[in-house]
């Protein structure tokens, strides 16, 4: 994916994207849009690339800020999916 500038508000990217929660008052990390276990190996390798600061802009793999429970929580939901789509 290309890189693109974030223009979105500044006042948003202060709370969880699931929950609502303010990011400032919770554990939180980095979630992956898509999930990179939608991706293929070789497009997650140049995801991390990019994020050393040694890839290209192709290589971008968009991420937003979350609470870590929302994040963890997702998990077995990825899975799931996964596994359809795996078997279809």
């Amino acid at each position: 994916m290309r890189y693109i500038d974030d223009f979105s508000d500044e006042r948003l990217k202060a709370l969880c994207i699931h929950c609502g929660e303010a990011i400032a008052n919770i554990p939180s990390n980095r979630d992956h849009v898509p999930t990179k276990s939608l991706l293929t190996k070789e497009l997650r390798e140049r995801g991390v690339e990019f994020d050393s600061g040694i890839g290209d802009e192709l290589a971008y793999l968009p991420q937003v800020v979350v609470c870590r429970s929302c994040n963890s929580g997702f998990s077995p939901d990825e899975n799931y999916l996964l596994c359809v789509l795996h078997a279809v």
